[in-house]
This record gives C-alpha cells, structure tokens and sequence, in this order.
C-alpha cells in the first residue's frame, strides 16, 4: 500500500482532533489513479517532521512524502507526476497529455499554478486567514490580503479567457494541470467566492473539478479533519 505523509496543526491543545490540514495542491484529488492508499497525519506543531526518522526521509523536514515500501519521494508535484506515471493506465484520458505538444501544454499551466498562482499569491493569502482565524484570533490585515488578492484576480482573469476557448486549463481534457489547482480554487471558495463566482467560465470549470467522484473521496478521507 502507499502512504502519504500530510501535514496537520492541532488548532487548539484542548481538542487535538481539531487540526488545520495543510492540503499539497497535487494530492487532494490524486485518488485519481490510485485507490489503495493511507493518508498518515504529520503533526508539524510537535515537531515530528524534525525527528530523525522523518529526516531520513526528507531531510528538508517538510511534507507531503510518499512511502512505497522502502521508496520514497517528497515535494508534491514531483509526487503527482510520479503516480500519473506509475498509473498512467488507470487515471483519465489524456491526464498527462498524448503528444509531446499536448504534454508540454499541461506542464506549462502546472508551472503557471505553481508560481503565478500557489508561490505569488494563494500561499500567503490562504495563511493570513489561517493566522488570523486560528492562531493569533484577529481580523485579517486587509493591507496583506489585498496585494496578494490582486495577484489572485489577475491569475483569474487570465485563466477566465483561456478557459473561454478551451474547457479545461490544457484543451478540451482534464488533465493534472486541473487536478493541482482544484483543491486551492475550493479553499477560495471558503473565504472569497467572488473571486470565483464573478467570472462565468472560472465558475463553471470550479464546478466540473468539484463534482469529480475523486475529488469528492479526497474530501470524505480528511473527514474529521476541519480544512481551512
């Protein structure tokens, strides 16, 4: 069986199961291709990432990892493309892409959500609400957000013209370029639907990514894990 080492922080010491799951954009719905698997909870917060075990593993402490027996790999990307390759059979048409041109094409957009969108704006942004919701009990510091909102809007905007002439981010096929930003768009949706919802084609194709039955599973499998 794979295990997938995730992240979490307990919000409160009181209530331990009440956790934060730090969610890696390419693992939330990558039951796509493999349906045995184990999600093993990392408590950051207690430092379990820095015992010596687990730097043996990783030694950048940091997570997600996958465990396949005495394999390991870490960094999420790298992860998705190596089960989108393992299993490449048994995920959707067309995920990776069939030809070179088609390839290059998804690998180009995981790239834009990689630092257009996650490193430039979603990242902080998602972690200003984490911290102010959770950690420090405040209002969120509109003078954080607002920047990196900008950044946001202006990702969307330029996905919301691309996906006026294609269904998905890479054509007309789902592919892991969707799958990576899934998770992130439902994060969004939580606390600023607008960005979303003012945009027809966004909304639609947040809609489609949503009501996959994969997507849907990745979510019951962190049941009881409270997600930001």
């Amino acid at each position: 069986m794979i295990r997938i080492l995730e992240p979490y922080i307990p919000l409160c010491p009181e209530h331990p199961e009440q956790v934060y799951l730090v969610c890696p954009p390419a693992l939330r719905t990558w039951a796509e291709q493999v349906e045995d698997f184990e999600l093993v909870k990392v408590d950051l917060a207690a430092g379990e990432q820095l015992k010596p075990e687990f730097l043996a593993i990783n030694p950048f402490a940091e997570i997600p990892v996958l465990e396949w027996g005495d394999f390991h790999l870490y960094e999420s990307r790298a992860i998705a493309r190596y089960i989108a390759e393992k299993f490449k059979e048994q995920g959707p048409e067309n995920f990776l892409g069939k030809t070179l041109e088609e390839r290059a094409v998804v690998y180009q957009w995981i790239e834009s959500e990689s630092h257009q969108f996650n490193d430039s704006a979603f990242s902080p942004w998602v972690m200003e609400y984490y911290l102010a919701y959770y950690e420090e009990k405040r209002p969120v510091r509109e003078e954080v957000i607002a920047p990196l909102r900008a950044r946001l809007e202006k990702f969307f905007d330029r996905v919301e013209a691309r996906l006026s002439k294609s269904k998905f981010l890479a054509g007309e096929y789902y592919t892991m370029a969707d799958m990576n930003i899934a998770p992130s768009l439902w994060h969004i949706m939580n606390f600023e639907p607008e960005l979303i919802t003012s945009r027809k084609h966004v909304k639609a194709w947040y809609e489609i990514l949503t009501s996959r039955p994969t997507f849907k599973k990745m979510l019951e499998a962190d049941a009881g894990w409270p997600l930001l």
